[in-house]
């Protein structure tokens, strides 16, 4: 039977620790739904295990082996399942006598370094482990597993570092009005990203254009921006762009929270606002996720936001907003908001909650004076 189970619940990181003792062969398979600008909402990676041992990891998306490969003078690959693409051509390479094999195998080492990096940033998602055989050929990619997961975890922080200067690989870099006096020294990579900033490309775009990860090519623009020599602007999304998107990951988010799933929940109405922070329903959405999580000052928050953007929604939201209050213990503002609740007819159980809410301040106001006796 395959081992499945949550990210959430059963992090990467360890899952492999556990399949590195056992001692494992086969294909770990953990996918997300995330936040892309493409068509596509959606990221899976494989990874391939002998004897609990990394050998490889196909990423969906991000550079791919074979953009490495058409460098190198090697024909397109046919269009497979994304998984299928790099493994079968990988393997082919790495099994014929080519005397560019060894190369090739550095390369998908470098590459399924870079991708443990990017799979342990996963917070959310599903995985399944299937015990099967891998190729014997994979061997060549030689992956120490332990020393991947140390480098790893270093990604892990230096993508906070990251993404604290950029907040995602889709803004666009362009030059400054005026660039900062003295002597300036840059790497190699550097001076590649300066010759190819054109105020239009974003981060990932950039990065397509190179040998190297998005994510070294990112590192390389955040000391930039740090030297003062570029900066980054948001790209501008239009809403035609924005709503398939939108649609796609309320309604996986809506899926998630009926299967009570609700880290996931909230993951995904978060990238909703991320895309569109005026959604009202995106922030209704989301204070129903965090009162279902018991965060109930959050989930007061959230309702208060989806009023203001929509203040169409007062009358029957407030009932809501209320019983985050009564939740997280603030009964005078509960109280304040039941009485606009009741206003117009509003929720119909606002009566009921307000009624019971009086009863239980009396009982606590009765309390008090008893003890003073």
């Amino acid at each position: 039977m395959p081992l499945r189970g949550e990210l959430a619940e059963l992090p990467l990181m360890d899952l492999l620790q556990i399949l590195l003792l056992n001692k494992k062969t086969g294909v770990l398979i953990a996918e997300r739904e995330h936040l892309t600008v493409e068509e596509e909402v959606g990221d899976r990676g494989d990874l391939f295990l002998r004897s609990g041992q990394v050998r490889f990891i196909s990423l969906k998306h991000g550079k791919q082996l074979s953009d490495i490969l058409s460098v190198m003078g090697y024909p397109a690959p046919p269009a497979q399942e994304h998984e299928a693409v790099e493994l079968n051509l990988l393997v082919e390479i790495l099994e014929s006598d080519s005397p560019a094999r060894v190369e090739i195998a550095r390369h998908a080492k470098r590459l399924t370094e870079e991708r443990m990096g990017e799979l342990l940033r996963w917070r959310n998602g599903r995985f399944i482990f299937k015990e099967m055989e891998i190729p014997s050929a994979l061997d060549l990619v030689e992956v120490d597993s332990l020393e991947l997961l140390v480098q790893g975890a270093r990604h892990i922080d230096e993508w906070e570092m990251v993404s604290s200067k950029l907040p995602s690989f889709e803004v666009v870099p362009t030059y400054p009005e005026s660039l900062p006096e003295g002597p300036l020294s840059f790497s190699p990579l550097e001076w590649r990203v300066l010759a190819s900033v054109d105020g239009v490309r974003s981060v990932r775009e950039i990065a397509d254009q190179f040998p190297e990860s998005t994510f070294e090519v990112a590192k390389a623009i955040v000391s930039l921006v740090e030297k003062g020599v570029l900066g980054v602007e948001e790209r501008e999304t239009t809403p035609k762009d924005v709503f398939p998107m939108v649609h796609r990951l309320l309604l996986s988010a809506w899926e998630r929270f009926d299967m009570e799933e609700f880290d996931q929940a909230e993951d995904l109405a978060t990238q909703v606002l991320a895309l569109d922070p005026t959604l009202s329903v995106a922030h209704l959405f989301l204070a129903e996720v965090y009162y279902a999580q018991g965060k109930y000052k959050d989930a007061a928050r959230r309702y208060i936001e989806a009023m203001r953007r929509d203040p169409g929604l007062s009358p029957r939201v407030n009932y809501h907003l209320a019983c985050s209050l009564v939740m997280s213990g603030d009964f005078d503002f509960a109280m304040g908001v039941l009485d606009e609740a009741l206003v117009g007819g509003g929720h119909p159980r606002a009566a009921e909650l307000k009624s019971l809410l009086e009863k239980t301040l009396s009982l606590l106001m009765a309390k008090d004076k008893s003890f003073e006796e």
